[in-house]
């Protein structure tokens, strides 16, 4: 508060570099997406390549057991391929959900947000009790999904806060 008051040009400073930080948050978050998304996609590619694969060595080998094989041994077999496809499919899905998992950086996040409060508690910048002094405020971070237009209606409600607490 004594810093807006006596060097606004300072406040206003670092009220940009804030909003540049959510806007690029906001970025980083779509990038995380897309990278997924990309990950999801060649995941599918590699899958459809290998049933392709499995596929053709099949039918070479229906062709070949067709002509030497009966009818109820191959059936047999087909189960077994049936149960054995399920079984690749549900390994798949679990090492799927383990990726996903793995490349989740929520715990990241909040460490970074601690550290971050921490250091503005350290050079004496008090972001709650501003907050709390311009009217109640939301304490969590937006979601990931939020979409960018809503983004920049929080960025100007907090440019609001500020200038009320500057005028403060």
């Amino acid at each position: 508060k004594k810093a807006a008051k006596t060097n606004p040009a300072s406040a206003k400073v670092l009220a940009k570099q804030l909003v540049r930080l959510r806007a690029s948050m906001a970025k980083l978050h779509g990038a995380k997406a897309q990278l997924r998304s990309v990950g999801t996609a060649a995941t599918t590619m590699q899958a459809t390549h290998t049933v392709s694969n499995a596929v053709k060595g099949a039918s070479k080998a229906m062709s070949t057991v067709s002509k030497t094989m009966p009818i109820e041994e191959q059936q047999k077999m087909l189960q077994q391929f049936a149960k054995q496809n399920e079984e690749m499919e549900y390994k798949q899905e679990i090492l799927g959900d383990t990726l996903d998992d793995a490349l989740d950086t929520d715990e990241l996040e909040e460490e970074s947000d601690d550290v971050m409060n921490q250091v503005l508690d350290e050079i004496g910048i008090d972001i709650a009790g501003k907050l709390n002094s311009a009217g109640t405020a939301s304490s969590r971070l937006p979601a990931q999904e939020a979409t960018e237009a809503s983004t920049v209606a929080e960025d100007e409600a907090l440019m609001k806060r500020l200038a009320a607490l500057r005028s403060a």
